[in-house]
């Protein structure tokens, strides 16, 4: 048996989503981005959202708008996707990476607050399903990447409420899909105006760069399809998490305010090890984030102890609704005979 470590959830709605597109033979951004925009918006609660090519475009279309100054300083959690730099680089920011919490392994909210006076804004993301607690930083420009916790809370706060933009990928492999897109979210309608006019290049009496970042109908028809089914989804991958957490003799530490985008795993003698067995039985098994992003930048590790832990121990595992009752029953009996070899976050 393999089982990959992530596949999307497709079925005939989804087809018949995208073939209607087809058969229209309007495939460029029109009246089903505007649809899949307000849908977007309605889920963390804002007016607004501007539906784009990939999460990283909606990030560099959302630090333009808010004209930080080139060369500015934007904090970013330590441990995450190097797609950030790219965005910060897009438009010409310097990274400064902070550490992680263990509990919520986002960018730690204690130093961010101490270091405000010396930071531009803030990217926080919750990473994994894990709702963080963004809402404590005290900095004004926060935006909020939702990419892995749609519909989780944190607080009785929903995800996505707390900054002044809210950025989501929605990847093959994300809560929802529109193949590659992404979507920058406002209630700032001056931010939303300002976005619009940087991606609106067509029909304009004078000439200013812009990016080239909208989303297609092509795309948006296939996000419309899975957004009917989100709730459904995000039940399945509870309901999934809740099983692993048993298995693993730990069934109280199962929360069903997370999204449980990936399933997390403390491995006790280290990351690469137990990676080796998962995948040495068919299960593949990752690390959730390839490099932390200051060994990208080649800084001190021992500034970043929490995020070095993280990627010398945290295991990612095959959860998603695509899954077969085999194969998850297959996981299940690998995690309740090993499960002495590694924990649950939520038990750090």
């Amino acid at each position: 048996m393999h089982i990959p470590h992530s596949k999307p959830f497709l079925d005939s709605s989804d087809a018949n989503s995208v073939n209607k597109v087809l058969e229209s033979a309007y495939l460029s951004t029109g009246p089903l981005c505007q649809r899949f925009a307000q849908k977007t918006a309605r889920l963390f609660d804002k007016k607004f959202s501007i539906p784009t090519q990939s999460g990283t475009d909606a990030l560099a279309l959302a630090l333009f708008a808010l004209k930080q100054k080139p060369g500015s300083e934007i904090a970013i959690p330590a441990y995450i996707c190097s797609a950030l730099l790219d965005a910060l680089k897009l438009n010409g920011l310097i990274p400064k990476p902070l550490d992680i919490s263990r509990s919520a392994l986002a960018i730690k909210t204690e130093l961010v607050n101490e270091q405000q006076q010396n930071i531009s804004a803030v990217i926080g993301a919750h990473l994994f399903g894990i709702p963080a607690p963004l809402h404590k930083i005290e900095h004004p420009v926060l935006i909020e990447d939702c990419a892995q916790t749609i519909n989780a809370e944190i607080d009785g706060i929903k995800t996505g409420t707390t900054g002044i933009l809210t950025v989501c990928s929605f990847y093959a492999t994300k809560l929802l899909t529109t193949g590659h897109g992404g979507a920058v979210i406002t209630d700032n309608i001056d931010l939303h105006t300002r976005m619009t006019n940087n991606i609106n290049h067509d029909n304009n009496p004078s000439w200013r760069p812009h990016f080239h970042f909208q989303m297609s109908d092509f795309n948006a028809s296939l996000g419309l399809s899975q957004i009917e089914k989100l709730d459904a989804l995000l039940k399945k991958r509870r309901e999934i998490a809740l099983r692993y957490y048993t298995a693993l003799g730990t069934p109280k530490h199962f929360h069903s305010s997370e999204s449980y985008s990936r399933f997390i795993i403390i491995a006790e003698d280290g990351a690469e090890k137990l990676i080796e067995k998962f995948n040495y039985v068919g299960i593949e098994a990752k690390r959730p984030v390839y490099k932390p992003i200051h060994r990208y930048l080649n800084l001190p590790k021992k500034n970043f102890p929490n995020a070095e832990w993280a990627y010398s121990h945290i295991v990612s595992i095959p959860l998603y609704p695509a899954m077969t009752e085999l194969e998850i029953e297959y996981i299940q009996q690998f995690l309740e005979k090993h499960k002495n070899e590694m924990r649950c976050r939520t038990s750090t």
